[in-house]
């Protein structure tokens, strides 16, 4: 965006995230074959070694392996004078306090880090529900991991033809991401309300993939519209907090629906979150609205230049 200040961030954005996708699917669907791989290890809660760790194994290898490889293959131009990095932990509370300086005195940004908090509560209602809720469906079958494999990395597969669909999407709404997002959060929204709905476990399966494919349409929009409002020197700061909405969803969806998981249903939880995520979709036509009126007052401003 620096070297390139009107390019669209819409494309790259969600090129990014269908890699970062393809990566969680395959790496969903690997870890749910390694159990039966080392099936002749001892029994789960007998070593510490049994078949459930040998995934965390293999992850924590790979981990090793995306450390060195950051090391030796990404290089940065950190400029003359630049802090050390004690000087920069030194400046973590002045670069938060920018942060949210910047939030209380831009709206656009506070109705966005609004939708990421909805965003994040029903994401975490998904991850943590999915598997008893689906358990249920098959009969409580909670062990059969290559299952659960395939129905999450199925998921993470239909949130990579989310972010592919994003692009086309955009351009076919004259790249008004602000309705992107408005549509698709409302679609996703619908899609876990049906998901609630389901008792076959084929439907419920196709309903799961198709809220994880509108939400990935939403990401990179979302991103898109988040990175135009933020200043340059103010970006590292202001992608952290909007990080943070989204862990606060998550913390308040986690705590909160589950309690009603608990005391109702998953069905019920799952109703809440996506009405939820239909009412959010009111924060992106805010947007939409907000940056209407700005584009004629600076067009009014250059033809009077």
């Amino acid at each position: 965006q620096t070297a390139e200040p009107d390019v669209d961030l819409q494309p790259p954005l969600a090129r990014a995230g269908t890699f970062t996708l393809l990566a969680l699917g395959v790496g969903t669907l690997l870890g749910s074959l390694i159990p039966r791989l080392f099936s002749d290890l001892p029994a789960d809660g007998t070593a510490v070694l049994t078949p459930l760790s040998m995934p965390l194994v293999f992850s924590g290898v790979l981990t090793l392996v995306l450390l060195a490889l950051t090391m030796l293959l990404v290089k940065e131009d950190l400029g003359a004078g630049t802090a050390d990095w004690r000087q920069g932990f030194r400046q973590v509370p002045s670069i938060i306090r920018t942060g949210v300086g910047l939030s209380r005195q831009n709206p656009t940004i506070l109705l966005l880090l609004g939708a990421s908090i909805a965003s994040g509560l029903a994401l975490i209602s998904l991850e943590s529900f999915w598997q008893p809720f689906f358990a249920g469906l098959l009969g409580g079958s909670k062990d059969n991991t290559l299952l659960f494999g395939i129905i999450m990395g199925g998921n993470f597969l239909a949130g990579m033809a989310g972010n592919l669909l994003a692009t086309p999407l955009s351009r076919l709404l004259n790249k008004r991401y602000c309705l992107v997002c408005a549509i698709f959060q409302g679609a996703w929204g619908l899609s876990i309300v049906l998901l609630a709905l389901q008792t076959a476990p084929i439907l419920a399966n196709l309903a799961f993939w198709l809220a994880y494919m509108n939400m990935g349409i939403v990401n990179s929009p979302h991103s898109t519209l988040l990175n135009q409002e933020i200043p340059s020197g103010q970006r590292s700061a202001m992608l952290s907090i909007a990080s943070l909405a989204s862990y606060l969803g998550a913390m308040i969806g986690g705590a909160g629906l589950g309690y009603v998981a608990e005391q109702t249903s998953i069905g019920t939880a799952w109703i809440m979150s996506g009405a939820i995520l239909v009412v959010s979709l009111l924060l992106y036509l805010r947007v939409d609205a907000r940056r209407s009126r700005v584009q004629p007052t600076v067009e009014r401003t250059i033809i009077k230049a």
